[in-house]
């Protein structure tokens, strides 16, 4: 499949560590994948609902910053991020990165506002939801709630 694909991609990337992480001792960051129920991703008028898929990435590095994957059709990740201030269960997004999938196309960051929530997914379902405003000043919502399986 080649959402899989495109994400054993992102967790290899993301799981390799870079010549300055090696040397200073920084340990890579976490990938986990949830599976549930895609909600909704919609931006600004366009809803993407349709093609989101039943599966969520997340990740956490050493410095703070986290991301909330949402896995969509051909291969396309919609990625919210920013650095956690506090640990109240979730982060402020300050970009969204938008990708292809495909390899010639690089991903593309924009600067955003807002925040992703969520309560701790190894305690069964939980909704995460991310919603804010692209720099420009489109709006977006995405939601996921999970199954309640533990994430991998």
């Amino acid at each position: 499949m080649k959402i899989a694909l495109a994400l054993m991609a992102a967790t290899v990337l993301l799981a390799a560590p870079s010549a300055g992480q090696a040397r200073s001792g920084l340990k890579a960051p976490e990938f986990v994948t949830f599976s549930g129920q895609c909600l909704r991703v919609a931006m600004g008028k366009q809803d993407m609902t349709p093609a989101c898929t039943g599966m969520l990435g997340g990740s956490e590095h050493a410095d703070g910053r986290n991301g909330i994957y949402f896995l969509m059709a051909n291969n396309h990740i919609v990625t919210f991020s920013g650095k956690a201030t506090d640990k109240r269960g979730g982060f402020p997004i300050d970009r969204v990165v938008f990708n292809t999938g495909e390899e010639a196309v690089k991903p593309q960051a924009v600067r955003a506002t807002g925040r992703c929530s969520y309560t701790d997914p190894s305690r069964g379902p939980v909704t995460i939801r991310c919603v804010g405003a692209l720099a420009e000043g489109t709006s977006f919502v995405a939601s996921f709630r999970t199954d309640g399986t533990p994430p991998q």
